[in-house]
């Protein structure tokens, strides 16, 4: 009898394994070796597909500009393997930095031809479309110069057309400020690892993920790429957010126990992010840029400045019901452009007018600003 036993680290398959006849042959396998839940091989590809698309879309690539194709509508494409396959030798693969990780972190697997041959892949896709610049991190380098290499050996073995012209153009890579972004885990970001920040994840999600990241036990934050390589990481995918250059966002957050803002949000990872805070101070009146019932929860009060501007608002508050009823800037735009020169009307208006006298206003909202409002309304009527 031949049995394959799954999680066979788990309490009730070391109890089956001791019980098994010993002229059984058993297949025993974890989550590591086996994950029958992995469907990475097939999957859901068509979703998976649109997913793709999805992404590079939200990024900001322009399918005017941009032609997205999958592999499988351009037959040619793959054809190019069997001629690129006879252009490089298997100890070129198993050197090849991303295949000895992947092989690594089977823990002893035997690799399927697929993932040996996948820079080889990759060259068809750069080389095919005659990529003269290629857009790829610090660990993609060596397939891309794995491409070039095949692009050399395609014109010495099979010849050119043309003299001066190669067949396949010699790529040249494009590397971001970021060429190298790490996992959650500390390691290389990959799917298969399952350490990455997905871009359609929800702030939520994304914080939650974040909150996973390998960081180390040092209390003050500083970007220091050799030293602390996860916590440096960090500081990077903040910066390419927008937040800043990493450097000043360490700076700014040290180990900071009080959190002073304007403009910047302090969502749940940035709270999560400063171990030490136990205050935050908004220097204005609303306080919506910080998420409040989180801060709440982690006993962190936060502070806002209730009178700011209060007067200044209420003034503006009555302009803008002015202009509503007047629409004075639209008729001042107008007559410099000359449209009432040109009018043979001398009465002349391009909006409805609405007279405030006898009118009743009413507001809406009785706080400080409300009540402000309500004053200087009731004094402008007594100066009329």
């Amino acid at each position: 009898m031949r049995t394959l036993l799954t999680g066979a680290k788990g309490q009730l398959a070391r109890c089956l394994r001791d019980r098994l006849p010993e002229d059984w042959e058993l297949i025993a396998t974890d989550s590591k070796t086996l994950d029958i839940t992995d469907r990475d091989a097939v999957g859901p590809i068509r979703e998976r597909v649109l997913s793709l698309v999805t992404d590079a879309l939200a990024v900001g690539v322009d399918p005017q500009r941009s032609t997205i194709f999958a592999h499988s509508a351009v037959p040619a494409q793959n054809q190019l393997m069997l001629p690129f396959l006879s252009l490089v030798t298997e100890s070129e693969l198993h050197r090849n930095p991303t295949v000895k990780s992947e092989l690594e972190a089977t823990d002893g697997r035997a690799m399927s031809g697929l993932l040996l041959t996948y820079p080889v892949h990759q060259a068809t896709d750069i080389l095919f479309c005659q990529a003269n610049l290629v857009p790829v991190g610090k660990d993609q380098l060596p397939h891309l110069e794995q491409a070039r290499l095949i692009a050399q050996r395609f014109d010495k073995r099979y010849g050119r057309a043309v003299k001066d012209h190669p067949v396949f153009r010699r790529p040249e890579a494009l590397l971001s400020q970021a060429p190298m972004l790490l996992g959650l885990d500390g390691e290389k970001m990959s799917k298969s690892r399952h350490n990455t920040i997905e871009l359609r994840m929800s702030a939520d999600e994304t914080a939650k993920a974040l909150k996973k990241a390998k960081t180390d036990s040092e209390r003050v934050i500083t970007y220091d790429p050799a030293n602390r390589p996860e916590v440096s990481n960090l500081l990077m995918l903040a910066s390419l957010c927008g937040a800043g250059a990493p450097e000043e966002i360490a700076e700014r957050i040290g180990d900071a126990e009080i959190a002073v803002t304007n403009k910047t949000p302090l969502t749940r990872a940035v709270i999560d992010a400063c171990p030490n805070l136990k205050a935050i101070a908004v220097l204005a009146t609303g306080y919506n840029i910080v998420d409040t019932v989180y801060a709440r929860e982690k006993n962190i009060p936060v502070m806002n400045v209730p009178v700011y501007g209060t007067d200044n608002v209420a003034q503006y508050a009555i302009a803008l019901l002015l202009e509503a009823c007047s629409q004075v800037g639209h008729h001042d735009r107008s007559v410099h452009a000359g449209e009432w020169t040109r009018s043979i009307d001398f009465c002349y208006w391009q909006k409805p007018l609405i007279e405030v006298s006898g009118k009743t206003a009413g507001t809406i909202g009785f706080g400080r600003i409300g009540f402000h409002i309500e004053g200087d309304l009731r004094r402008l009527v007594e100066l009329a």
